[in-house]
């Protein structure tokens, strides 16, 4: 998230933050005794597609600042298991797939995530031209969908079977986003950061299950998921201070992911 911190605060100002990019990866999965993953193995999930963040804040003092954040993303992909795209486990197995177990590799369109977030920034130093060390902490809102579709043949029948799955989940969250501003030459700036995202405890999503097989019926199996209650990544900044224009590019922290963030940040200061 590169609008959720706030870099060479000077006081007494208003700051417009923009930044559009773009999200591209893999996750791949070691192997296990899934029933699903040996009948249909897809060792990695792949995405793609763009964010949008905007962030309006007020610089106080040098040391001190607050603003409001929001952010939108939608990724397209391919999937082992729709918790490796929509980071979450059924509660139970679901009934109507091979093993009982459910989520087959697939494809999913219009996974969503969108941001909102109040911000207020502790900086400890206040040198403009000098090291710096923004601190931004704060409430957020997270609205996330998907839509997964996997159609195969089932071994148990030789029939084509199609799988769906659609999930809306919202949830209330408290990020923290530590950054380090080390100035290498007269007109760039080298940011590197963190944002860590927590999540309200016991999240648990309601969800549509859909199985259809050829000459059969549509069937629904309503169920829950389990979803992850936090989330990290680790992101470096170059900013060309002369337009007020920085590259950004982020990487999440997680077991066997390898899902980068992109981007590009316009920053307009008046006051």
């Amino acid at each position: 998230m590169a609008v959720t911190s706030m870099h060479e605060m000077a006081g007494d100002r208003w700051v417009l933050t923009i930044a559009p990019g773009y999200w591209a990866g893999k996750i791949s999965r070691p192997a296990t005794a899934s029933t699903v993953q040996q009948t249909f193995p897809h060792p990695v999930a792949s995405l793609s597609g763009y964010t949008m963040g905007l962030a309006l804040k007020r610089e106080f003092t040098a040391h001190w600042g607050a603003g409001i954040v929001g952010a939108i993303s939608q990724q397209n992909g391919q999937s082992s298991a729709l918790s490796d795209v929509a980071n979450m486990a059924p509660d139970a197995a679901v009934t109507g797939t091979p093993g009982g177990a459910g989520f087959a590799g697939g494809n999913f369109k219009g996974l969503t995530g969108d941001f909102f977030a109040l911000m207020l920034t502790f900086d400890p130093y206040s040198k403009p031209e000098g090291f710096r060390m923004p601190i931004s902490i704060g409430p957020a809102y997270i609205v996330q969908s998907v839509q997964y579709t996997h159609t195969y043949v089932n071994p148990n029948n030789g029939k084509t079977q199609t799988e769906k799955a659609t999930v809306n989940r919202n949830k209330s969250a408290l990020f923290v986003n530590p950054s380090l501003d080390f100035l290498m030459f007269r007109n760039l700036r080298v940011m590197p950061g963190a944002l860590f995202i927590l999540a309200g405890a016991g999240n648990k999503v309601p969800f549509d299950y859909k199985v259809a097989q050829a000459g059969s019926a549509e069937k629904t199996y309503p169920t829950t998921a389990k979803v992850a209650s936090a989330s990290a990544s680790i992101y470096v900044s170059f900013l060309y201070r002369p337009w007020n224009l920085s590259f950004n590019y982020a990487l999440p922290v997680a077991d066997l992911a390898v899902i980068s963030q992109y981007s590009f940040t316009w920053t307009k200061k008046w006051g």
